[in-house]
């Protein structure tokens, strides 16, 4: 059976806008691959092509349409708040070739692939999916008239309580199949209906000829909240879908704010990936500390780099920055650096301007001192000159580091000047504090046509808004990874020591060796 899928992507992002401040819903990650990634590697098994309809953000999704040869991009840049029965009429205009039967998905639903599997070997042009999730007041209910033999849709059920001709069987999920023979009809009641939910349209369609699906949460879901969300990628049902495209892994400064954390092993790239961040930040200090070194001149950044080369091994498929600090201390180190940088997903690496080589930066040091703005402009063309040209520099400036709050602002804005180079493509101005009022007051004052990146070191309470606010393009979580365990490792290997035992309280929160095993799995 021939089928075209249509999927709307115009979704609000009210209940969630602390983290789809500047983003859609769409672009929301899980395991390395977004949520409308997964709707189209999935739905395209059985489609002769996707449309995806887009309204004021078809920018975020126009990637796809490069990837995938068989899925279309339409919209309005200029449409803010195109109903998505709008979106329906414009996506059933686009068809331009006969089918068996079309499917609507709603750009905000995500499956598991068991559950896609049960929807797509269902030989039907009629069927529609419904989640036995618990009610709430704003869902949208599928109700079955036993005595008119229809379904239909409606917010509330407190009417049909006590009547024995309703049965309510459970929450729309927003995919419905429907035979390519009605289309014209749909698009000429949409044309009445525009401004009201296409659901409302459907349901006129509805008659209980309609197979209908029925998926427990665990394997279906619309990401309507952070709660949605959580529960999605705590969901170890929602696995990783195999997939023979390579999505875009470089580093693009855009309209979407990027979020990357550290990591210093592949276990923590998996999880990154996993939990849906945009990248990783292969840092010194975490990488050190893993590896029992200082971090100082004994760090190689080729440490890193061979950790990439796992990473991507093993099928992380994150962009991934290196911290090099002050660069190599010599060109054959850089030029090696540069050529192993090849089958890796490195696209950026970041270099200080500290004068004397590995210098950590959070700790305070009587002699530190920075390069002048001629001498840093002369490292960073000197690694232009070795690095492969897809691979973009970071410059890191440490003067907010060194001088805190006393930084004469004049001196900070002659360095972020003296970085508006063709060598230079995005700045960090790097600050360990916890002081967000002074930050904040130093971003509001920086004129830059580089993009900004900021590591919250002892800001990591600041919800992301805030920095998006001040300009900040990029934010790196560099060293969570490592602060985050090594209390919980240390407080376990304490209780099993001095108490021959490990405490009860310590025991609850252990992942059994099963557990973390699945866990790998799902997102491999």
């Amino acid at each position: 059976m021939e089928n075209i899928t249509i999927i709307l992507v115009n979704q609000d992002n009210s209940r969630m806008s602390d983290i789809c401040f500047n983003a859609p819903k769409g672009m929301l990650s899980i395991n390395g691959q977004s949520l409308i990634e997964r709707l189209c590697l999935q739905f395209m098994s059985f489609s002769k092509y996707i449309i995806i309809v887009a309204g004021h953000n078809i920018r975020a999704f126009q990637y796809l349409e490069k990837t995938i040869s068989n899925v279309k991009i339409i919209g309005n840049i200029d449409h803010n708040h195109i109903s998505n029965s709008e979106s329906l009429y414009l996506g059933l205009d686009e068809i331009d070739e006969e089918s068996d039967s079309i499917t609507i998905v709603e750009g905000d639903i995500i499956l598991s692939n068991s559950a896609f599997e049960k929807y797509k070997n269902i030989n039907s042009s009629k069927k529609f999916v419904i989640s036995n999730t618990v009610l709430k007041d704003k869902d949208d209910k599928v109700i079955y008239d036993t005595l008119k033999h229809i379904y239909f849709l409606d917010k509330c059920t407190k009417k049909y309580e006590n009547n024995q001709s309703v049965k309510i069987l459970g929450k729309y999920l927003g995919i419905t199949t429907l035979p390519f023979n009605i289309i014209n009809e749909i698009k000429r009641k949409l044309t009445n209906n525009i401004n009201v939910a296409y659901i409302d349209t459907l349901q006129e369609f509805l008659d209980d000829s309609y197979n209908t699906i029925f998926l427990e949460e665990k394997d279906g879901c619309e990401i309507d909240t952070s709660d949605d969300y959580y529960n999605a990628l705590t969901n170890p049902n929602i696995a990783r879908i195999p997939c023979r495209y390579k999505f875009k892994t470089d580093l693009e400064f855009s309209n979407n704010f990027k979020k990357y954390v550290g990591i210093y092993d592949v276990a923590g790239g998996l999880m990154a990936q996993h939990c849906g961040f945009d990248g990783l930040w292969l840092g010194s200090y975490q990488i050190c500390v893993s590896n029992g070194i200082k971090d100082d001149e004994t760090y190689n950044p080729m440490i890193a780099l061979h950790l990439a080369k796992k990473l991507k091994k093993q099928l992380v498929e994150l962009p991934v920055i290196i911290d090099i600090g002050s660069g190599f201390f010599t060109n054959y180190d850089l030029a090696n650096f540069s050529d192993e940088c090849k089958n890796t997903n490195v696209v950026a690496v970041c270099i200080d301007d500290n004068k004397n080589h590995r210098i950590n930066s959070m700790f305070t040091y009587s002699n530190r001192q920075v390069l002048t703005n001629e001498e840093f402009q002369e490292r960073l063309h000197d690694l232009r000159k070795y690095l492969p040209s897809n691979i973009k520099i970071i410059a890191r400036t440490e003067l907010i580091t060194i001088y805190k709050e006393k930084i004469d602002f004049d001196i900070l804005n002659k360095r972020i000047k003296s970085l508006q180079t063709k060598d230079v493509d995005a700045i960090l101005p790097h600050y360990v504090g916890n002081n967000f009022e002074f930050i904040s007051n130093i971003l509001s004052k920086i004129v830059s046509s580089k993009p900004i990146i900021l590591i919250p070191t002892g800001l990591i309470n600041i919800k992301q808004r805030c920095f998006y606010d001040l300009g900040v393009n990029l934010i790196i979580y560099a060293n969570l990874d490592i602060r985050s365990r090594f209390n919980s490792v240390n407080n376990t290997y304490l209780s099993i020591i001095t108490s021959g035992a490990l405490d009860d309280s310590k025991k609850s929160s252990l992942s059994s060796p099963i557990e973390i095993q699945n866990y790998i799995d799902s997102m491999l």
